[in-house]
């Protein structure tokens, strides 16, 4: 991802904080020979000291630094154990420490070519020198197996990065998918009960000289409205549906009739589940608000649908012909209906109005309204 380090930075870093105390122990095998014929002072000051020293500012720079440096770094390890040689001690530790500074590169043939080179450089300078096969042969050997050991260990390191990126990821899409799943509910939610509150305070507003009670009874009306959306929003902030199919039906079916408009209900079918009826509810709020905003229209019929294993429901309204466009409204229901494995069908009518039909399965597995 963006602003995310490489997947081989990520990991040799980590790798690189790991194994780099455990590293340094190999520098005691240097002093092996000094047990059996111990060295002046005076060279263990003036040549030693400083050739470790030089090295431990390899060692930094190649466990320590920027990935670029390593390669440098770990040839220059290469480079101090000829300069050690000379001085008593099994100088190829430090040639083991290069090649161990390479094993982490990626991709693995880098690793492979630097370190086969490092240790082919190295038994050529103990042949040159006339060393016993055995300080030659022990970078070889060594070399072979700090690689080996360091390989699995880094591949492991990968795929547990990798892992933990994929559990950030599907934490980042859940996270999405729940902020979309609110901002669907509360468009629909907060789009219709506010049509509903605008149309009956408008029907008071007028009510308000020719007939007080029922202008009284509007207003009481609009406050249970807010009651009731103010316990919806609740709801669908903490994910639970709480919506019946039948209920939502007798709830649009009021508001359109307080906005001027006749209304036909075809319950033959009765309800349906629990979570095909969250969904399909979801679709006939929408529906009606569109009605009531945008369609003009007089008369509506809302019929229930069955098919073998599916049900459904129809809006239909009669109001002037338009061009339609998909605003959030519909895109919502789609999205909603596509996720819960259901189609929506809206079709503009030539003569007049639109046709909005709905269809879930009898049975959702999850409830994704």
């Amino acid at each position: 991802m963006k602003g995310q380090p490489m997947r081989s930075q990520i990991d040799f870093r980590r790798w690189r904080q790991n194994y780099r105390p455990i590293f340094l122990g190999y520098l005691l095998i240097f002093f092996i020979p000094y047990l059996f014929q111990a060295p002046a002072w005076r060279d263990v000051f003036e040549k030693v000291v400083p050739v470790f020293a030089l090295f431990l500012v390899t060692y930094a720079v190649a466990y320590g630094g920027r990935s670029q440096w390593v390669t440098p770094a770990a040839w220059a390890m290469n480079l101090i154990g000829f300069l050690a040689s000379p001085l008593g001690g099994i100088w190829t530790v430090f040639n083991i420490q290069g090649v161990a500074a390479v094993a982490g590169l990626r991709p693995r043939r880098r690793a492979v070519v630097h370190g086969v080179a490092m240790m082919a450089t190295t038994a050529f300078v103990g042949i040159v020198r006339h060393d016993m096969w055995l300080v030659w042969g022990s970078d070889i050997f060594f070399g072979t197996l700090v690689s080996v050991n360091i390989w699995p260990r880094l591949d492991l390191a990968e795929r547990n990065e990798a892992l933990l990126r994929a559990q950030d990821e599907i934490g980042r899409l859940a996270t999405l998918s729940e902020r979309e799943r609110i901002a669907r509910d509360l468009h629909d939610l907060l789009g219709h009960t506010l049509t509903v509150i605008t149309v009956r305070a408008d029907l008071g507003a007028r009510l308000i000289g020719p007939d007080p009670q029922r202008a009284r009874t509007e207003l009481e009306g609009i406050a249970a409205t807010a009651r009731e959306a103010l316990r919806e929003v609740r709801l669908a902030v903490d994910g639970m549906s709480g919506r019946s199919l039948m209920h939502e039906i007798a709830r649009a079916e009021e508001a359109l009739r307080h906005a001027g408009v006749a209304v036909s209900v075809d319950r033959a079918c009765g309800d349906a589940d629990n979570e095909a009826g969250a969904v399909l509810a979801m679709v006939v709020r929408e529906a009606t608000t569109n009605i009531m905003r945008h369609s003009g229209a007089t008369a509506c019929s809302i019929c229930l649908l069955t098919d073998a294993d599916r049900i459904g429901v129809r809006i239909t309204d009669n109001g002037a012909a338009r061009t339609l466009v998909e605003g959030g409204g519909i895109m919502g229901m789609r999205a909603r209906l596509d996720a819960a494995g259901g189609v929506l069908d809206v079709q503009p009518q030539p003569h007049g109005g639109v046709w909005v039909t709905a269809w879930m399965a009898l049975r959702v597995q999850k409830a994704l309204a």
